[in-house]
């Protein structure tokens, strides 16, 4: 069988690394980094963007106009509010690279399936307008950061 031929064969998932790429296909890793070097195979790389609703576009304005003193017309002091970046929370990347041979269009819905979107779970904060941001307690955190999310 044709090398090209068995790496067609291989799952996208599977071709994100060259040595698994390889493995899978049950050739020589040699090989595949040849064929990478060569041009025979490309990296491709896939930046998974989170979905900005009309829905979500409403609350983060919502939320931003809730800090606006009505007297001035200026944002209210932000002294006892914490901002966390919620990509903590996440274990997966937002970015991954795989290999496609020459010719071959990616699958786009490979990456869509099984992810945790930003959406999701707790959200301290976003990441523009710092929408869901919550306030700290009066007394303070006093508190582990794990319990403190079930308090909010």
């Amino acid at each position: 069988m044709k090398f090209d031929k068995k790496l067609a064969q291989v799952p996208i998932k599977d071709r994100a690394v060259e040595r698994r790429a390889a493995t899978v296909a049950r050739v020589f890793r040699h090989l595949v980094q040849q064929a990478v070097k060569e041009g025979m195979l490309k990296r491709r790389t896939i930046f998974i963007k989170p979905a900005l609703t009309a829905g979500n576009k409403l609350r983060s304005v919502e939320h931003t106009l809730s800090f606006i003193d009505r007297r001035t017309l200026g944002f209210e002091p932000m002294h006892n509010i914490v901002r966390v970046d919620d990509k903590c929370f996440y274990s997966d990347r937002d970015k991954r690279s795989y290999l496609v041979l020459d010719g071959e269009e990616p699958l786009l819905s490979w990456f869509h399936y099984g992810r945790k979107w930003r959406n999701h779970g707790v959200r301290l904060a976003g990441d523009r307008g710092a929408v869901g941001a919550q306030q700290i307690p009066a007394g303070g955190l006093g508190r582990s950061l794990t319990s403190w999310l079930d308090y909010t």
